[in-house]
């Protein structure tokens, strides 16, 4: 699928099918990326007033990324801020659904305001809301999955650098990506088993039914409904509603594809304990490699969220479990934590600051998830939050 832009929308790193519409007689010597400013700054001089874009072959800068800078930041700096906005959206988020299963409109406006509000802080500090979105009620995975959909869509969108307002419009496609879901009966959506064909084809239809809901919201943007009709297409064909495959399935498509799956592999429910992120990491690289998902989108969504993601639970080598404070944008794998938890007494400890970076004789071990010691993440999170001063 390829879309016409004005020369004004181009970028950097989007690659140029043809020129459509033009003031001269300039020509391409074929297709080709906008490799530098200058290329573009050429066909802006040369009087091209539009072009045809492949989205689905676009390049993203690595360089002079804004949610690197903003990954360097401490988990619990400005933690009650993000904790505010993060019980804001989920009050808006259960609304929803409250009015979907009370036969009333979606208030997409007060969505929209409470996004913006919940994006802006997320682009803040990164890690204080990834750290809260580990602490969950596991008995609210529709709520807080759509949430945490919306957090990894519009956190990857931005590693992306893609505009901000193209990704407002994506975060609020990905919280409300699964309101068909209220249509879905108890016995299917929470169902322990792997589910029958019949009972698949059933939980298929939430998708349908969310396009359909969204569709008779007013205000709702061609963007944000894209994006939430797009959650379960996959690159090979078989994903649903509309089986599309390849270039029919754009930029915005891919991305809450990929988020979808990596939160529903993360999150515990009330059947099912998550998996690490390293295991998600796996599960998404093969099905990549299968052709699901983007292949080189996943390179950049696993590089996006991090070996050791900041709020994340590990345990070192010391025989302590630590949570992870920021990322080193240098080597991943060596970030700073705060150890909090003995495994050898089974108890809370002395909180003590750890640069991995810096202390050659601790390591980690491996991410794990917290329930599997039968600790709270929540009390572990609040508990280093009161004592990490004493370890300064």
């Amino acid at each position: 699928m390829h879309n016409e832009i004005k020369i004004s929308e181009l970028k950097v790193g989007m690659y140029v099918v043809e020129i459509t519409e033009q003031a001269s007689n300039f020509r391409l010597s074929s297709a080709s990326w906008i490799r530098n400013q200058a290329a573009l700054d050429q066909l802006q001089k040369s009087g091209v007033t539009k072009v045809l874009v492949d989205p689905t072959k676009r390049k993203f800068p690595k360089s002079k990324n804004p949610l690197k800078t903003a990954q360097s930041k401490s988990v619990f700096e400005e933690i009650e801020k993000a904790q505010e906005i993060l019980n804001e959206s989920k009050e808006v988020q259960k609304k929803v659904f409250d009015n979907i299963q009370n036969g009333l409109q979606i208030d997409i406006d007060e969505v929209k305001v409470t996004t913006r509000k919940y994006i802006n802080t997320l682009f803040e500090n990164p890690n204080a809301i990834g750290c809260l979105q580990n602490i969950r009620d596991k008995d609210q995975y529709l709520l807080e999955h759509s949430l945490g959909v919306a957090t990894l869509t519009a956190m990857f969108a931005r590693y992306l650098n893609l505009d901000e307002e193209i990704i407002h419009h994506m975060a609020i496609g990905a919280i409300l990506h699964d309101i068909g879901k209220v249509d879905i009966p108890d016995s299917i959506l929470y169902k322990p088993a792997r589910l029958t064909t019949a009972e698949f084809e059933v939980m298929k239809s939430h998708v349908t039914e969310s396009i359909k809901r969204l569709k008779k919201t007013p205000g709702v943007s061609k963007l944000s409904l894209n994006t939430a009709a797009l959650h379960h297409e996959k690159l090979n064909g078989n994903g649903y509603p509309r089986g599309l495959a390849d270039t029919d399935i754009p930029i915005n498509g891919r991305i809450i594809a990929i988020c979808d799956v990596f939160d529903a592999l993360t999150a515990t429910r009330c059947y099912k304990q998550g998996f690490t992120h390293t295991k998600a990491f796996s599960i998404i690289r093969k099905m990549a490699a299968e052709g699901e998902l983007d292949e080189e989108l996943v390179k950049r969504f696993i590089d996006c969220v991090g070996s050791y993601p900041a709020g994340s639970v590990v345990e070192l080598s010391s025989d302590k479990l630590a949570i992870v404070d920021n990322r080193n944008t240098q080597d991943s794998t060596k970030p700073r934590v705060y150890s909090f938890y003995d495994l050898a007494t089974r108890q809370y400890c002395d909180v003590s600051y750890i640069d991995l970076e810096t202390i050659e004789n601790v390591q980690i071990v491996k991410c794990i998830q917290a329930e599997q010691y039968g600790i709270n993440v929540g009390e572990s999170v609040d508990y280093v939050s009161r004592n990490k001063e004493k370890s300064a």
